[in-house]
């Protein structure tokens, strides 16, 4: 998106962060900030928050796992109770992410512990961990290409209540040429 956005208003001055959901609506009401992805809608007057990207939460489970099925080709449901995961090793997004704190509440409803080997900023390093056999993780549906990553099962979780959907947030009052051309592009580029 930004690629194309940069190719569109080449003038345009463009800086980017990554910040936890809280700080960057408030970013957003303070006008420190024009926009913000969030994993969860944005509840305020002042704030518009579309959904422009539905998430499902997958398992991943890596060749050389005791539960990996080496003749899986397509995403599916959990197999087998999710309690036999009880002690497995799991690296996960740290403890500040919506996602990550949806997971622990998942994981307090089905009274499931796992041992966290990791927590990470970084889904690229869960993602490198799940690959060399380094424990399981839950991510979102949109951080994988199933056709990209080999030697891992990818499953739904059951009755997995959370989602993992992305709301891209902006203000009401706040809405240059620059602005909409951006929300825009977005709105095309996910919908797709």
């Amino acid at each position: 998106i930004l690629p194309q956005f940069v190719a569109q208003r080449p003038q345009t001055e463009l800086q980017v962060t990554e910040e936890l959901q809280f700080d960057l609506s408030e970013q957003i009401l303070l006008n420190k900030m024009d926009l913000c992805f969030s994993v969860q809608p944005v509840v305020d007057r002042a704030i518009v928050s579309d959904l422009v990207l539905q998430g499902v939460p997958y398992l991943l489970i890596p060749k050389g796992h005791a539960c990996y099925d080496p003749t899986l080709q397509t995403i599916m449901q959990l197999p087998f109770p999710i309690e036999q995961l009880a002690q497995e090793r799991f690296v996960l997004l740290k403890e500040s992410y919506v996602l990550r704190r949806e997971i622990n509440h998942y994981f307090d409803a089905i009274d499931l512990h796992p041992n966290v080997l990791m927590e990470t900023n970084s889904m690229d390093t869960v993602l490198q961990f799940v690959s060399s056999n380094l424990g399981l993780s839950i991510v979102p549906s949109y951080a994988i290409d199933p056709n990209a990553i080999h030697d891992v099962n990818i499953y739904t979780l059951p009755n997995a209540t959370f989602s993992c959907d992305v709301y891209i947030n902006y203000a009401k009052m706040k809405q240059s040429d620059a602005l909409t051309t951006l929300i825009t592009l977005t709105k095309q580029q996910l919908a797709t």
